[in-house]
């Protein structure tokens, strides 16, 4: 007859617990359940599509890194996470205006990750808070004369 402390010990000599870290390359390259030759990197390119279309049909917004690299730090993001910050009153107009685009974004973001069964970024709020650090908002009211021209004596620029 075995106690519960021969079981446990036996298990803990047999097959040791091992730490295992998950590198961000490793995680890239994990498979995805019930799918041949399709991996996370493949799942999180998807999303990035996504997010790469909405951001190209914005003609106020524009990328402050080329789409490579763009790519690299969404994948990063998705791995490591995105802290939301604080924003500072120059965002605000950021905020103003796509929050509520940046929710329904993320939202179909997670529905591609659900479908696949991969969990990612915890809520709307990391998604928006990552756009807007890679992203530079020009302001439409901003005229591209400044309104404080010279004027001659005859009243003409």
């Amino acid at each position: 007859m075995t106690t519960k402390n021969t079981v446990l010990s036996h298990y803990q000599t047999v097959s040791p617990i091992q730490k295992h870290i998950l590198t961000r390359m490793s995680w890239l390259r994990s498979p995805i359940r019930y799918e041949t030759d399709y991996y996370v990197e493949d799942v999180l390119d998807e999303m990035c599509a996504l997010v790469e279309a909405w951001m190209a049909s914005k003609d106020d917004l524009e990328l402050t890194m080329d789409i490579n690299s763009f790519s690299h730090e969404y994948k990063t993001a998705m791995f490591h996470g995105h802290e939301t910050t604080a924003t500072i009153p120059s965002e605000d107009y950021f905020d103003l205006t796509y929050l509520e685009e940046t929710h329904a974004l993320f939202n179909r973001c997670q529905g591609v990750a659900l479908h696949y069964d991969i969990g990612l970024m915890r809520s709307a709020c990391d998604l928006h808070s990552f756009l807007r650090s890679v992203l530079t908002m020009y302001d439409p009211d901003a005229s591209e004369e400044p309104d404080d021209l010279p004027m001659d004596s005859t009243g003409w620029m």
